[in-house]
């Protein structure tokens, strides 16, 4: 049976605030209590925040599935390609995935600089105590590798387990992320917005990093287009490619360290 036997309901604006608004929660009490809890039981800072997103991401990955049944779908992949919009890539999608991916890469660089200029001259204030140097918007560039080194602790080389543990939290990341966001949400924000969706669907998205707040503006260009190539395409493909190219890229680092180089 296909999707469009099964009438989806739509999400209002007030629905959608708490469809973002709990999964944000979830993340903040886990970045915020989950790391240090974790910190002081001996794990690495690297080990504790990768396990505060990782936790978070599978119930979303769950939920998305339940959200499936609950729409009278059998938890299947032709169900999961139909409902969530995995359709095939042609040309056309593979184009709009090239330039979107540099847009975000742009916007983000961009509005990234400024945004870390809001904090360092005191417009964006910071938590008393952020939970991890990770995500310390005030740590200098110059010293990010010394703090990434550190976060991962004396014995990184040769430790294979950082780069499973990194696979696992980004395949979680972006098929936890994509199918619930985009799969999920998405095709119902646009039974009540139309054409306008992907602005208040990608805004709603960037709002719910609010573990790292300070980070929105830098956020918002990548939300913001990936949102509208979703919904212009009618297709999450786009999403998950350029999602997983971008957030993809913290793998290359561990990689170096594990191999020693």
């Amino acid at each position: 049976m296909s999707s469009d036997s099964r009438p989806l309901k739509p999400i209002t604006l007030p629905m959608a605030l708490l469809y973002f608004g709990i999964p944000a929660l979830f993340f903040v009490l886990s970045v915020y209590y989950l790391i240090p809890f974790l910190i002081d039981k001996g794990l690495t800072e690297f080990i504790s925040y990768s396990l505060s997103l990782l936790i978070p991401l599978i119930i979303m990955l769950i939920a998305s599935l339940l959200a499936l049944r609950m729409e009278g779908y059998p938890i299947n992949w032709i169900s999961i390609k139909e409902r969530f919009r995995l359709k095939k890539m042609d040309k056309t999608d593979w184009l709009w995935t090239g330039v979107s991916l540099v847009i975000m890469l742009i916007g983000a660089g961009i509005f990234g600089v400024l945004g870390q200029l809001l904090v360092v001259k005191g417009f964006v204030p910071l938590p008393a105590k952020i939970p991890t140097a990770l995500l310390d918007p005030t740590v200098d560039p110059k010293n990010l590798m010394t703090v990434f080194l550190n976060s991962l602790g004396p014995n990184a080389k040769g430790n294979w387990g950082l780069v499973i543990l990194t696979v696992i939290l980004l395949s979680f990341n972006i098929f936890g992320e994509e199918f619930w966001w985009r799969g999920v949400i998405l095709p119902r924000q646009e039974l009540i917005h139309g054409k306008n969706t992907w602005m208040i669907h990608g805004t709603l998205w960037a709002l719910f990093h609010a573990f790292k707040y300070w980070a929105w503006l830098g956020l918002l260009p990548v939300c913001l287009t990936l949102s509208y190539v979703a919904q212009k395409r009618k297709n999450t493909w786009p999403g998950i490619i350029t999602h997983f190219i971008i957030n993809g890229a913290s793998l290359i680092p561990i990689l170096a360290v594990v191999l020693g180089k």
